[in-house]
């Protein structure tokens, strides 16, 4: 029983990743905004991020000087993960704050944290502890164009992200540290997918040292 709500779990994480056009329905204006559709797709588009859906709930959290955030994926603080500059070096000079949402998926919610620029927009989400390596590697290699990312965290993989309309690239990356899966996403309007690809790992290695 345990093997079959972990590989659910790993499967939900892997599909948002996937489809989710790198957390955001679309590339981020110069008004950003989170929101959380029931297909959990968020898309960047006013100054006070904020998240709505059913089951959903958002916070926004000072990711201007020392990021906050809540969650119930864990107890780690999701928008404590990563620097501002760090975000900025990916995406560009953020517009507002980062905004904490709940990502309601099956057998649990994931907690994400959701930055927002003129240029695009990136997303850190964390899963719930307890998952296996075995079975997080066996779910990811089944995703169509995932590829094994070395030192990030214990294990993880590059996965193939749809590119939103108006967006030059996106890119995910999903990770295991421990028994901890995060997941790094993000779009432009200006960087290709590989250059984001390569911005979103460097920082997905802070985020795992962070864990």
């Amino acid at each position: 029983m345990r093997k079959v709500i972990a590989s659910t779990t790993v499967a939900a994480l892997l599909l948002l990743s996937a489809c989710s056009g790198a957390g955001t329905g679309g590339v981020a204006s110069a008004s950003p905004s989170a929101t959380v559709r029931p297909t959990t797709t968020i898309s960047v588009t006013s100054p006070s991020p904020t998240a709505t859906a059913a089951g959903a709930t958002s916070s926004p959290s000072s990711a201007t000087a020392s990021p906050a955030g809540t969650g119930t994926a864990s107890a780690t603080n999701v928008c404590s993960l990563a620097q501002r500059a760090d975000v900025e070096a990916v995406i560009g000079t953020l517009v507002g704050t980062a905004t904490t949402i709940q990502l309601p998926l099956p057998a649990f919610t994931a907690t994400a944290c959701v930055y927002a620029s003129s240029d695009g927009a990136l997303t850190i989400a964390l899963g719930p502890r307890g998952l296996g390596r075995t079975e997080f590697e066996t779910a990811a290699r089944l995703v169509p164009g995932a590829t094994a990312v070395s030192g990030v965290g214990d294990t993880a993989f590059s996965i193939r992200t749809d590119v939103p309309s108006g967006a030059a690239g996106a890119a995910s990356v999903v990770a295991l540290k421990g028994s901890t899966y995060f997941t790094v996403q993000a779009t432009s309007r200006t960087k290709s997918s590989d250059a984001l690809l390569a911005g979103i790992t460097d920082l997905a290695k802070k985020v795992a040292g962070s864990l």
